[in-house]
């Protein structure tokens, strides 16, 4: 649609009174974008606070080397504008305007060498630790899959990208360029192949509240994926405690260590996981916390033991902060040094 905009009365209106680019905008009936391409053209844009800060105009040399690295290097439109300051949205606008089609994400993702049969079958160890990790912490855009992990575990997350991926690092969510926010990386793989694939494991769009046990899944590698699951979805923890036992003359007072497995899902996925570990004699209750959340715990020290051997045995890759946890339970195990005397106070006459 176009307008029939006075541009001498816009200038006049932007710098003879407090109205914004959005004010006239109104005034005219009209986009505000038709408004800062007249300010734009007469460079007389008040200092940029409108935009805060942000470049959104740009000369038409640079506009065409943005195009290029779109179309030529085939680079997306975030990464366009990470390389020019500047927005996603800015770059969109752009290409809009220069009447270019915009590229679908899975064209951009061919840029890169990748494994597209990862997932035809899950025949080893690496695919089905994968499948339990996105179990736990993916989601299936039915474009593609995306996994997400803190920066804490990106060696752990890249693990995979490297295999997947011939020469690809893993994204930073934009977030993670905002203060106060702790750095989040992504394995994106868009490809319907893949989604469609993923599916047919049972892990679906939206699954979190109707997530299932996977199928066609060999039982050689169940504890593989549990593996995966446990190290998205799940947590062992230490706790400390202080016991005090009384005897005739004296009270003792001892420190206890403990730790404890707890693992989140539905309750029909948790089941079939507690059935799997029960004829692996581990005992495991099932519980749903105030928020609804269903919860697998094992509480025995030597049943989560027998769990750490079942899903490293052999592994090729473990989270190390959730591994490490389990090496203190293991040198706890073996100096005996779950409870320790630390105290002992002797009781007076008077007060027995």
């Amino acid at each position: 649609m176009k307008f029939n905009l006075n541009e001498e009365k816009i200038i006049n209106l932007y710098k003879n009174s407090d109205l914004t680019h959005s004010d006239i905008a109104k005034i005219y009936k009209c986009n505000h974008w038709n408004i800062m391409k007249i300010l734009h053209k007469h460079n007389i844009i008040k200092d940029r606070k409108e935009t805060n800060g942000l470049k959104v105009w740009f000369e038409k040399e640079t506009e065409d080397k943005m195009i290029d690295l779109y179309l030529k290097k085939n680079e997306s439109q975030c990464t366009v504008a990470k390389k020019f300051n500047t927005k996603r949205w800015i770059i969109r606008r752009i290409l809009k305007e220069r009447k270019i089609e915009l590229k679908s994400a899975e064209n951009i993702a061919r840029k890169y060498e990748y494994d597209d049969k990862f997932l035809d079958k899950i025949n080893c160890k690496e695919k089905a630790i994968f499948l339990g990790l996105f179990f736990a912490d993916g989601t299936n855009t039915e474009k593609g899959i995306t996994i997400s992990l803190q920066e804490k575990d990106k060696e752990y997350l890249d693990f995979f990208n490297k295999i997947i991926f011939k020469d690809r690092k893993l994204y930073i969510s934009n977030s993670a360029y905002n203060k106060g926010y702790q750095k989040t990386y992504i394995l994106s793989i868009c490809d319907k192949r893949f989604s469609e694939q993923m599916s047919l494991y049972g892990g679906i769009p939206r699954k979190s509240l109707t997530l299932e046990w996977p199928k066609n899944l060999s039982d050689e590698y169940i504890f593989s994926f549990i593996q995966g699951y446990f190290e998205g979805d799940g947590c062992i923890s230490k706790h400390t405690q202080i016991f005090k036992h009384k005897t005739k003359n004296k009270i003792h007072i001892y420190k206890g260590t403990y730790y404890r497995i707890q693992i989140l899902g539905t309750f029909n996925f948790l089941s079939k996981m507690k059935e799997i570990l029960e004829k692996k004699d581990i005992k495991s209750i099932i519980s749903k916390d105030k928020s609804k959340i269903y919860l697998l715990r094992i509480n025995k020290q030597t049943d989560i033991i027998k769990f750490y051997n079942l899903i490293y045995i052999d592994s090729p890759i473990v989270m190390k902060r959730k591994y490490n946890i389990f090496q203190e339970l293991l040198q706890d195990f073996k100096n005996k040094s779950f409870f320790k005397k630390i105290n002992e106070i002797i009781i007076s006459e008077k007060q027995k």
